[in-house]
């Protein structure tokens, strides 16, 4: 390892205990019960800005890639809705599930699904198979050949 890695490791980790010992137990008692989406935000995707790219920006000193950064959101999304534990039934209910199990990715796109007027076997459908495959799409337009690259 270089030292630049040597350092992010010793930012990410300081930071994620940080996190998981004094900020997440008070923004829990805050967060929790109010808007998926803003948990979604706050939850999901600040930790991933933080820790894929502000963190990377400041400790190997590079510029913002704003295209990158899009394309790596995009194939993070998709991976997290396919991976479990699922918070979408094939009935099309939302399940709740663990500790912010509502700032799941998945949950979030089946609400999503809810609010565009979509029930049943739809959300369920729209949920694991289309916004994957729309996710997916975004991270390949954005990101050529990143599969090669993973």
């Amino acid at each position: 390892m270089n030292k630049q890695e040597i350092k992010y490791i010793t930012f990410a980790g300081l930071f994620a205990f940080a996190w998981f010992v004094f900020i997440l137990p008070r923004l829990i008692t805050r967060l929790d019960g109010n808007n998926p989406f803003m948990q979604f935000m706050v939850f999901n995707m600040g930790l991933y800005i933080f820790f894929f790219i502000f963190l990377k920006v400041i400790t190997i000193n590079t510029s913002f890639n704003l295209r990158a950064s899009l394309g790596l959101t995009s194939l993070f999304l998709a991976l997290d809705i396919l991976m479990p534990e699922y918070h979408v039934l094939s009935t099309g209910e939302l399940v709740k599930g663990a500790t912010l199990g509502v700032s799941t990715s998945d949950y979030i796109a089946g609400l999503l699904a809810q609010n565009m007027g979509l029930n049943g076997i739809m959300i369920y459908i729209f949920t694991y198979f289309i916004a994957p495959i729309i996710l997916l799409s975004i991270a390949a337009k954005i990101i050529p050949n990143f599969v090669r690259r993973i």
